[in-house]
């Protein structure tokens, strides 16, 4: 038997080795679940042939628990070593390919592996102690013999046929094994005493260790969620690109038809009429365009802030005035509470324009009865001006489904994909992105009963009191 210091210090590694992999989170799949059991294997083995040795030299007498020891010692180098072939033959001809040809491959080695711990208990074994030796022998140890000799040649035969679909890395493990044990039979050959299959097998287990397949589980947790995201985007943005023939072509259609009629008019008042439905329906397609092109620059960094001087509450105003007879269109209340603003502030009042427009046009757009409220206070701190600018609607609010992703491009709410009513899904991805470049922020709140309120709350430099 190997001496008991080398004994210690296989044990003593393999142990710390057993802690280290098993406290740290890892991912459940073929090859860890495989090592798993192979570590546990390694540590038991130390431990038996530490016994095994202890109660043949020492206690001699008790021949039934000496028997019982060696026994499942051999047992454990057997497991060891069917164990490792089996991942051998996994990684070099592939989990599937396997499984294609051995439907039931669970119940196979289960019942493959049975068999072979029953020949060990049934072959009988015999033990030789000359005060410096010790070692077993007989039928059951030379099974064991001759399932090495066995797998190395199963071993050897997977990597050959497949020497080009292995990794180098994983490799190493394998030549490792397989030049090990041949040297260990050579030695053994020599000196019956000298056994070193455990050793090996320690040897193997710890260079394995940095070959597995064995990522940081908060790792994969963020790759899946990454990789959740992409398809969710990319989900979102086929569906956009699958309607978006529709609503390009509605508006482009209706040019075309009214275009057609206003060359067939009679009277002056009817030409004005379908001029007046070519201009609403050019006015659409040019946002739709524009949101595109918008969305596009502002991802791709083109976009930047253009800060003037301007008067808060006449800019506001100009905007909200926009959105007079589309509300009186579907006999709503638009409502404003607005606080008096200092005289001159500087930044990008376009972008901030376009946020509130944007704001204004969804609330209208998504509110049947009731009304719009818009409210805008200040804070006043030295030279800075802190805006809150609130949006209320009594609309029907923001599905639960969509309530996390309102601000991202493209998502739209699926009741009103085929009517006039839905725009393309980039009106707040737009407006956040801007909200977010002038340093500011963008909030959604869901009513308890129905309807929405977005908070937009910015900082500008007061160039004026």
């Amino acid at each position: 038997m190997v001496g008991y210091a080398i004994l210690s210090l296989n044990f003593i590694y393999i142990l710390i080795l057993s802690i280290l992999y098993f406290t740290r989170k890892r991912v459940k799949n073929i090859e860890t679940t495989i090592f798993s059991a192979l570590i546990i294997s390694n540590l038991g083995g130390l431990i038996l042939e530490f016994l095994s040795g202890y109660f043949i030299m020492k206690l001699p007498k008790y021949e039934i628990i000496t028997f019982i020891v060696n026994k499942f010692h051999i047992v454990n180098i057997s497991f060891w070593i069917t164990t490792f072939t089996i991942y051998v033959v996994l990684i070099c001809f592939g989990p599937l390919k396997i499984k294609e040809k051995f439907k039931n491959l669970r119940v196979f080695i289960y019942t493959y592996m049975a068999i072979l711990f029953l020949l060990v208990y049934i072959l009988p074994i015999s033990y030789y102690n000359d005060g410096i030796s010790i070692y077993s022998y007989g039928p059951s140890a030379n099974l064991v013999i001759v399932l090495c000799v066995i797998y190395l040649l199963i071993d050897i035969y997977s990597i050959i046929k497949n020497i080009n679909n292995i990794s180098k890395l994983k490799l190493v493990p394998l030549i490792i094994l397989i030049i090990g044990l041949i040297l260990s039979f050579i030695i053994k050959s020599i000196n019956p005493g000298v056994t070193l299959i455990t050793t090996i097998f320690s040897l193997v287990t710890t260079i394995m260790y940095h070959t597995i397949e064995n990522p940081d589980i908060k790792m994969v947790k963020k790759l899946e969620l990454a990789n959740a995201e992409v398809k969710k985007a990319s989900q979102i943005k086929s569906e956009f690109l699958s309607s978006m023939s529709h609503e390009v072509r509605t508006p482009l259609n209706a040019i075309v038809s009214f275009s057609s009629l206003i060359n067939e008019a009679n009277t002056l008042e009817e030409a004005k009429a379908n001029a007046k439905d070519i201009i609403s329906s050019s006015e659409k397609l040019l946002v739709m365009i524009n949101n595109v092109l918008d969305i596009a620059m502002i991802d791709s960094n083109k976009n930047e802030l253009n800060n003037v001087d301007y008067n808060f509450n006449q800019e506001l105003n100009s905007v909200i005035y926009l959105f007079v007879n589309k509300a009186m269109e579907k006999k709503i209340l638009l409502e404003d509470k607005i606080d008096d603003f200092p005289k001159i502030l500087n930044g990008d009042i376009d972008s901030i324009k376009r946020v509130i427009a944007n704001l204004l046009d969804n609330a209208i757009k998504y509110t049947n009865r009731g009304s719009v409220v818009i409210k805008a206070t200040n804070k006043i701190l030295k030279d800075k001006c802190y805006i809150k600018i609130i949006v209320e609607d009594s609309g029907e609010g923001i599905p639960d489904n969509m309530i996390d992703d309102i601000f991202k491009e493209f998502v739209r709410d699926k009741k009103y994909m085929d009517s006039n009513t839905s725009g393309m899904g980039l009106g707040l991805a737009i407006s956040k992105k801007l909200v977010d470049m002038m340093g500011g922020k963008i909030e959604c709140e869901r009513s308890s009963l129905k309807g929405t309120t977005f908070t937009v709350s910015l900082t500008q430099k007061i160039v004026e009191k």
